[in-house]
């Protein structure tokens, strides 16, 4: 998450799921984002588990030949990470130099967490200057990821002829979009306390920023899965026919008798959804009890499940606060007509410099 040297050619970015693998092929020079392309396909069965690299030679493969079909040459290549065994911890530590901070860090990661801190990969970045006890001191936001890992997708980058870049995480990837948002004057979330909900197949992420600086992220283990089996369960249906039926769902309300057979299944995705919203809730009484008079605003979503219809006027009744897919903000539009948003965000993020 440190400030790297600037590439103002095209990059190739991969999000690397368990459903599908998110590609974007975008640079980024002098605070200009510009993609390319954008494209989305499915991730080789269990070539990927928990973000770990299970099946190099499937992904090579599947990677390879869709680069090939978009007529993508060699270059750089970024990759945007997130798994359950990705550890983010917020540190707050007095100014110092780069090389004293980076020594701070180190430090206070050893303290606190229970692991052998050479076999990991440290990434920071300051999100905040903030005034305590009358002193000037930095919020940090630093991210712990296994040496093993990052090595592993830097392998898979060089196998496929390009040359590595950049190894992020979701969150920053988020937060760098966020932030090249905020540079716009009429931004319309500039002044309020928002939450970006990422629901993808097997997990939701959740960044909450207030004012434009990022504040915390959450994982859980939730997603458009969990609905598929709910709707299998209760359908008798198999696990496609269940993703059909869900991906033809008009609208969530629930009109007339609930038993009738038009209506099971948007009970099944409905009571599926509130499972999540529990854990999306508790996020937000989270924050709200340990930032005085701050409280969520707004609510963006974005993953594949975000398509689903009629979900964001379900999350709004619910929550009680507005709620819009990433894809519908017109500061979105501007800097990337006719993309796939909501599924290629990390992806998109992960292209942007630090400047």
């Amino acid at each position: 998450m440190k400030k790297g040297k600037v590439i103002k050619k095209p990059i190739v970015s991969l999000d690397i799921g368990h459903k599908y693998i998110k590609a974007v092929v975008g640079k980024y020079a002098d605070g200009h984002l510009k993609i390319m392309n954008a494209f989305i396909f499915e991730t080789p069965m269990l070539s990927i588990e928990n973000g770990r690299i299970n099946d190099m030679n499937a992904l090579i493969s599947a990677i390879s030949k869709e680069l090939g079909n978009k007529n993508i040459k060699k270059g750089f290549m970024n990759v945007t990470y997130n798994a359950n065994d990705l550890i983010e911890r917020e540190l707050i530590l007095p100014g110092a130099n780069p090389d004293e901070l980076k020594e701070m860090v180190k430090y206070e990661v050893q303290q606190y967490l229970p692991i052998d801190i050479e076999k990991y990969v440290l990434q920071y970045k300051i999100a905040q200057e903030i005034v305590e006890d009358s002193h000037n001191v930095l919020k940090i936001l630093v991210s712990v990821i296994e040496k093993e890992i990052v090595e592993s997708y830097m392998d898979l980058i060089r196998k496929l002829g390009f040359k590595p870049y950049r190894f992020d995480v979701h969150s920053n990837s988020v937060d760098k979009i966020i932030s090249l948002l905020m540079k716009n004057p009429e931004c319309s979330f500039k002044d309020k306390t928002i939450a970006i909900i990422d629901i993808g197949h097997k997990t939701t992420n959740i960044s909450l920023f207030e004012k434009g600086v990022f504040q915390m992220s959450q994982e859980m283990e939730y997603g458009g899965q969990n609905m598929d089996v709910l709707l299998e369960e209760r359908m008798g249906f198999s696990r496609k026919d269940a993703i059909e039926l869900k991906e033809k769902i008009y609208n969530l309300t629930i009109y007339g008798d609930e038993n009738n057979l038009t209506n099971l299944p948007k009970r099944a995705i409905i009571d599926s959804l509130s499972e999540g919203t529990r854990e999306i809730h508790s996020v937000f009484r989270y924050y709200a009890s340990n930032k005085e008079d701050s409280m969520v605003e707004e609510v963006i979503i974005c993953g594949g499940v975000s398509y689903l219809n009629g979900v964001e006027s379900y999350l709004s009744s619910v929550f009680n606060l507005p709620v819009k897919r990433i894809g519908e903000y017109s500061d979105i539009g501007k800097l990337m007509p006719g993309v796939d948003v909501e599924n290629c965000i990390n992806a998109i993020g992960a292209i942007i410099s630090r400047e």
